[in-house]
């Protein structure tokens, strides 16, 4: 790749993108599409994604290509399974008669949208409810994903062989499996609260450790000076990783990024690692646009790009003159690096911001690569109890760091709105300001003033304005605000219902009355004319 910056042809894909999604309205890549069948039928699909809900159900994204025994040009549905939890899988082939419509239309509060990701991610324009007798026939999928997802499933169950108590057991298989279908909804808002949720997600960390496992497993090659053959077969392990954990935008960036490294090491060319990131990125848009969109592929190209552009900057510790603290220094200054860009686009999705988000990485990030270390041996020896008891120790003391971290006070700033062009220009502006100090640019120390003043400038201009008086249908209640006093209309037959309303109602207009400075909403019985 040389030394020529990689970003000048993302900018020009991610240029492309935005054009054909919100100005042409032509995304790209098949796009959003439109339901070319509707209506009872018998269809014939393949599974792409599951994804269990509460109760004997199960969530699925499949692709029909076949209704009424009749080839049709493939299009993506979510199906609803009643009575099939645990029955299907990602690649195969089912087969059911059921009706299919349009998506059910969310109702939408104002200026909130509750677009659903993954609809987007893979371009959903149907939706089918599949009772238990509805389905015919299910046949193992063939396809690389399918024989990948088998083999995930064989390791969850040797996994689940070993004496590993259920907060361990779902702990290891999110984070050495990328499997988070038995993580509990507390331990998700433990680890969010106290700025450890990227240890539940598979991301750079996990691969960065996966990498040097591999590393360890392969040191007599590097003895045998044959680093030739350890960095290919190092490439040939992390990709198929890579396949078996479902390849994540953040396992394939991590992936990508190690490829171009170790490639550049056979070759004997350094790597840039601005170019190495802009590279992955690229990869991934070309193959598949809708994921500039997602959250995950944000954060984790944010991450990374802050570490490389901040950390020289933080870390300026003379590392053979003072090798200890430059390695106690090291960590703090890639949490806050990473959280510099992060951060910001985590607040404007999520609304609220970890404040302790450096000691708890401080205290927990270490105990990562012994889990996985000692993940990667239970999956060679389920029974061998020593390993599980450690692993049981190690996630135990895990998830007391989460939970200790979460319940200290002021834990979580809540309820914080950033303006969709503060998260834009915030940290384009971080970015350029980085660049200028680092590589002493004055073309970037001139961008980074301008995108200054615009941010100024935009705050001026577009500050967040409401109507005094609002009505609109939400969930089959009426809700009015009249100046700063939110009433919600709704059917209550006696005093139980009234309490439930009034949980239900006050958070689902939790972001509605906090966007406006509003107390919570009044619950009011309708009555019927």
């Amino acid at each position: 790749m040389g030394r020529a910056p990689f970003f000048i042809p993302l900018i020009g894909l991610v240029l492309a993108i935005l054009i054909c999604e919100y100005w042409l309205d032509y995304p790209l890549w098949g796009g959003k599409g439109e339901l070319p069948v509707s209506g009872p039928g018998f269809y014939s699909a393949r599974v792409i994604r599951v994804q269990e809900t509460n109760g004997n159900a199960l969530m699925g994204i499949v692709e029909v290509d076949s209704v009424n025994h009749a080839p049709v040009a493939p299009f993506n549905i979510t199906v609803q399974m009643i009575g099939h939890r645990n029955v299907i899988q990602p690649g195969e082939r089912i087969a059911f008669r059921s009706t299919v419509t349009s998506p059910p239309v969310k109702p939408e509060l104002p200026d909130i949208v509750s677009e659903n990701p993954l609809d987007r991610r893979y371009r959903v324009v149907g939706f089918s409810m599949v009772l238990p007798d509805s389905l015919s026939y299910c046949l193992p999928g063939t396809g690389l994903s399918a024989r990948m997802y088998r083999l995930n499933s064989h390791m969850l169950s040797r996994l689940s062989q070993s004496e590993l108590d259920d907060r361990a057991f779902s702990l290891l298989s999110a984070m050495l499996l990328g499997d988070k279908t038995s993580l509990t909804p507390d331990e998700v808002n433990a680890y969010s609260a106290s700025g450890l949720s990227h240890l539940l997600a598979l991301s750079g960390t996990h691969v960065a450790v996966i990498v040097s496992l591999i590393a360890l497993a392969l040191f007599p090659l590097t003895v045998a000076r044959r680093n030739r053959i350890r960095f290919l077969l190092s490439l040939i392990l992390l990709w198929f990783y890579a396949l078996l954990t479902g390849m994540s935008p953040s396992v394939v960036r991590a992936a990508v990024m190690a490829t171009v490294y170790m490639v550049g090491r056979i070759l004997q060319r350094p790597s840039v690692p601005i170019n190495s990131l802009c590279f992955a990125a690229w990869i991934i848009l070309m193959v598949e646009p809708q994921e500039l969109f997602m959250p995950g592929f944000q954060m984790s190209f944010a991450a990374v790009a802050g570490i490389i552009v901040f950390y020289p900057l933080l870390n300026r510790i003379d590392r053979r003159k003072h090798p200890r603290l430059y390695f106690l220094w090291s960590y703090p200054a890639v949490s806050i690096s990473a959280m510099l860009l992060t951060g910001l686009i985590a607040t404007w999705y999520f609304h609220t911001f970890p404040l302790y988000f450096l000691p708890a990485n401080l205290l927990a990030v270490p105990l990562i690569p012994l889990i996985l270390a000692l993940g990667l041996l239970l999956l060679l020896a389920p029974s061998f109890y020593p390993v599980s008891w450690l692993v049981n120790a190690l996630c135990m003391l895990l998830d007391s760091i989460a939970q200790w971290i979460a319940g200290l006070p002021l834990a979580v700033v809540g309820d914080v709105y950033l303006p969709l062009w503060l998260t834009l220009l915030l940290p384009l502006f971080l970015l350029c300001a980085g660049l200028a100090l680092q590589y002493r640019r004055y073309a970037a120390a001139i961008a980074s003033c301008i995108v200054f003043l615009t941010a100024c400038i935009a705050g001026l201009i577009t500050r967040p304005r409401f109507p005094m008086n609002e009505s609109f249908e939400l969930d089959g209640a009426t809700v009015i605000r009249q100046g700063d006093c939110v009433k919600v209309f709704t059917e209550i037959k006696n005093e139980a219902d009234r309490r439930d309303a009034t949980v239900y109602f006050s958070r689902r207009l939790r972001h509605y009355c906090a966007r406006r400075e509003l107390p919570p909403p009044e619950i009011i019985e309708r009555v019927e004319n």
